[in-house]
């Protein structure tokens, strides 16, 4: 569609007299003075440089934050005033030719060679210059009048200014402004001046790859941007707010981050970097909208308590957010809308924190070469029998078990998917079989939450390393959604940090508890503070543990219980994340109650402060307080 309007400019401009100013559209940022930048490079301009003439060329002016003429005038004197156009040998001929036009601030010293000695600075009477027909002004009479909803000028005496440029001088007149942003006076004002003066209005439809094309070239972006134009491109119509402007600013501020890393560190963890880039646009980008600003900027908040809500609201913001990228999540071994990719985004934006540390905290712990990688990065260029070579090599280490990494893992099998689905070297059933069968021996090893979650961090970063063109489908597809299942199994046997704590309880341990509550759970989609503590506890052991603890202890103990159940204050969580632990709390406490008749002095005493605590997180756990 741009495209029209740059053809149409140019018949425009090829009409000595049109008697009519043409009118530009668009919201803030969709790319309206980029458009006309581009389009006035096309533009033909005289380059002759006789000196008893002036040569006009297109003149720009930003009225953003303007509030007077004099002001416009100012900056069109600057753009075609003589001691600005005319080079310093012809300076005193040129103005001996305007003399009656010019207003001179300084005299001038010129010696008997014509040389000018001393400096000298004057003012042209633009506007008579404009109106004249003399054969001394010539070039393209074309002015741009941009950010017009932006000035403090009243908008009749600016219209009224505009409009002399249109009837009195000739000019080719472009007027560009987000008119949806003109309210009340101005904007019938604006309406009458439209019917009378702008004979042809457009709207600008933001032109993302040729932008994006020239912020690369512009600001020598790193190798990785460029090499994600398509993606970037993806992200940024997913958002559908069509800002160009912050589109840049957004690149530009990822391209800092990325100077924070090694080339090497960015080329070894690319799937954790294109993860990051489609959060930092999607994370700019509704952050810089009204609706989902507050949403965005409290995300640490808002986004747990939506996700601890037992029945999703569609109204949500956070859920129409997560919908919203859902597709360009789809892949990703990290979605658009991380947790904690969104919340170091916004501390990024509003503290100016480096998120490097965060980053590199998703780096595998262990880097090894990438064998699988090298062997199959360039199959396209390898002759078949180099390529069977390599296929069988890698098929029979991964039989054999040979391939223990979770990343190497991953990358194998995507790779032996990848070439079935583009009819390059069939799978054969029996090893697709021998795979699973390898996969659920590797998940029966690791007996640590951390390590199993690093297995599957590892395991998705190779799997997802491979490129495959959505139009396959892998024959690993439904093994890979088993594998993910029997992850998140076995990941549900296995004791977290804070299990650990309660089933091996001590006076040196029990403080952590409540240290443990603002840390981020292994799996990073929430805190402590939102996983139920004890629904899979045993009440008999851990009444025997807490009678085991000294005073201090039961009563750091009773400290944990008051703030992960955060008594005091109202939440409306509770039905998820407190009542999974009702039942296990009550049989607790009825064992307490039974023993505490039995304690004197300060020890019934810690006894019956806990059993009051007791009480009221069971009420919470029910939603009573």
């Amino acid at each position: 569609m741009n495209e029209n309007i740059a053809k149409f400019l140019d018949d425009y401009m090829r009409n000595p007299d049109p008697q009519y100013a043409v009118m530009l559209t668009g919201r803030w940022g969709c790319g309206k003075t980029f458009f006309v930048n581009q389009w006035l490079k096309t533009l033909e301009v005289s380059d002759e440089d006789r000196e008893e003439v002036i040569y006009l060329k297109p003149i720009y002016v930003s009225l953003y934050g303007m509030s007077s003429l004099a002001e416009i005038k100012t900056e069109i004197d600057r753009k075609v005033n003589p001691f600005y156009y005319s080079k310093t040998a012809k300076m005193l001929k040129t103005a001996a030719k305007f003399a009656s036009k010019i207003v001179f601030k300084t005299d001038l010293t010129v010696d008997e060679d014509r040389d000018i000695k001393a400096s000298a600075s004057g003012s042209l009477d633009i506007m008579s210059l404009f109106e004249s027909d003399s054969e001394e002004v010539k070039g393209t009479r074309f002015i741009v009048f941009d950010d017009i909803e932006r000035t403090f000028i009243p908008m009749n005496i600016l219209l009224g200014f505009i409009n002399f440029f249109v009837e009195r001088c000739k000019f080719h007149v472009l007027i560009i402004g987000d008119e949806s942003k003109l309210k009340g006076d101005n904007l019938k004002i604006y309406s009458d001046f439209k019917e009378k003066t702008v004979g042809r209005q457009f709207e600008i439809v933001p032109d993302v790859d040729a932008a994006l094309d020239s912020y690369i070239e512009d600001y020598g972006f790193d190798k990785f941007i460029r090499k994600e134009r398509e993606y970037i491109i993806r992200c940024f119509r997913a958002t559908t707010y069509n800002n160009l402007r912050l589109l840049r600013q957004c690149l530009y501020d990822f391209n800092e981050v990325l100077r924070e890393f090694p080339k090497k560190k960015i080329r070894e963890n690319e799937v954790i970097f294109h993860c990051l880039l489609s959060s930092f646009i999607a994370v700019y980008a509704e952050y810089n909208n009204a609706e989902n600003h507050d949403t965005i900027a409290k995300w640490n908040r808002a986004f747990l308590e939506y996700n601890a809500s037992l029945k999703k609201d569609e109204n949500n913001v956070c859920c129409k957010i997560e919908k919203k990228y859902k597709e360009i999540s789809d892949g990703n071994i990290y979605p658009v809308t991380f947790y904690t990719f969104v919340n170091e985004i916004v501390s990024f934006l509003t503290k100016g924190c480096s998120v490097k540390g965060t980053i590199e905290a998703l780096f595998p712990t262990k880097r090894i070469n990438h064998t699988i990688q090298s062997k199959f990065d360039g199959y396209f260029y390898l002759s078949d029998d180099e390529f069977n070579k390599r296929y069988d090599e890698v098929e029979k280490d991964l039989l054999d078990g040979k391939i223990q990494d979770g990343n190497q893992l991953g990358a194998a099998i995507s790779y032996l998917g990848l070439f079935d689905a583009m009819q390059v070297h069939r799978l054969r059933a029996e090893t697709l079989n021998s795979i699973k069968e390898l996969l659920d021996v590797r998940l029966s090893q690791i007996n640590d939450m951390k390590e199993l979650l690093k297995f599957k961090n590892s395991f998705s970063y190779g799997y997802n390393y491979v490129r495959r063109s959505a139009d396959n489908e892998l024959p690993t597809k439904a093994l890979l959604e088993d594998f993910q299942n029997a992850i998140s199994m076995r990941l549900s046997s296995l004791c977290d940090e804070r299990q650990t704590i309660l089933r091996n309880l001590t006076d040196e341990n029990v403080g952590m508890l409540s240290e443990l509550e603002d840390e981020s759970y292994p799996d990073h989609s929430r805190s402590y503070s939102l996983v139920p503590a004890f629904e899979k506890e045993n009440a008999a052991m851990l009444f025997d543990e807490i009678c085991r603890l000294s005073n201090k202890g039961r009563y750091e103990f009773r400290n944990f219980l008051e703030t992960h159940y955060k008594l005091g204050a109202r939440v409306d969580y509770w039905e998820k994340y407190y009542k999974p632990d009702a039942e296990i709390l009550e049989r607790l406490l009825d064992m307490l109650k039974a023993i505490s008749q039995s304690k004197g002095g300060v020890k019934g005493l810690s006894y019956r402060d806990l059993i009051k605590t007791l009480d009221n997180v069971i009420n919470r756990c029910y939603g009573r307080k």
